[in-house]
């Protein structure tokens, strides 16, 4: 009689499972799925997590019958969570309102092409929490013109300009992620002062044929602004140039008395 007892089970897994082979083991799924969703979001365009923060330049030309000339230049692209000092939930926020602003702009402007609804343009649903965040992506952006402030606290010749930021997820743009748009003050009341067939593809030469959402963009960006300027953030940009004196004049500007430098351009009535 045989006294060793039945044979064990069979089984595929190694006789004992210790706890090195489970982390071999989760190691292996938790890069895996990883990757997967790494390349999902490469193949879709899905950089929600990514800001990018572009300068929009319009100016006037002559080309044939064009008016206007507009490019714009990327002044810095960062992890969302460093422009928002590492606070997750400031950067939920925002991709959260990012994302449900997309959606309901791509309805709105697929079905409802003139809606003044269809901005481009999110506000989160406190406006506490709108400032906070515009304040992170101004600080950001002024740290890229640190030597024109020094330049100009030293009495060393500058240019300076005031400049309008705002929240936006292009719904056409194939890189999906949250950006800042910034675009000169007075060329935003300018642009919101024309009449539309005076800013259209028409007579605005881009530099890129493919750049024509972004030309809508810039063009609902002033109207928005003249409508709720408070949607929007404010900063002073300031760049070195040569010479070794500084004038004293400063820039024009709106500040604080948007109404007042609103009747600079004409418009006599405060904005609802």
């Amino acid at each position: 009689m045989d006294s060793r007892g039945p044979p064990p089970p069979f089984t595929l897994l190694p006789e004992p499972l210790t706890q090195h082979h489970v982390h071999v083991i989760g190691s292996f799924l938790a890069g895996s799925a990883w990757a997967f969703v790494a390349m999902c979001q490469w193949r879709r365009g899905n950089f929600m997590n990514t800001h990018n923060c572009s300068l929009n330049v319009i100016e006037r030309c002559s080309v044939g019958d064009k008016k206007w000339r507009m490019h714009f230049r990327t002044l810095y692209e960062k992890p969302l969570l460093d422009v928002l000092g590492q606070n997750k939930y400031a950067a939920s926020l925002v991709t959260r309102q990012a994302r449900w602003h997309r959606r309901s702009i791509k309805w709105h402007w697929r079905r409802m092409p003139s809606t003044k609804d269809a901005t481009p343009f999110f506000v989160l649903a406190s406006q506490d929490d709108q400032k906070s965040v515009l304040k992170c992506v101004v600080n950001h952006l002024s740290e890229q013109f640190a030597e024109g402030y020094v330049a100009h606290s030293m009495g060393l010749p500058v240019q300076r300009g005031w400049y309008v930021v705002g929240l936006t997820c292009e719904e056409d743009s194939w890189f999906v992620k949250t950006r800042s748009m910034v675009v000169r003050e007075d060329v935003l009341a300018e642009i919101a002062l024309m009449d539309h067939a005076d800013f259209t593809l028409f007579t605005v030469h881009l530099e890129n044929p493919g750049y024509h959402q972004r030309l809508r963009t810039i063009r609902q960006m002033a109207l928005d602004y003249h409508r709720r300027p408070s949607d929007f953030a404010l900063v002073e940009l300031c760049v070195r140039t040569g010479g070794t004196s500084s004038p004293e004049a400063p820039p024009p500007r709106g500040g604080e008395d948007i109404d007042a430098f609103w009747e600079t351009f004409g418009v006599q009535e405060s904005k609802k």
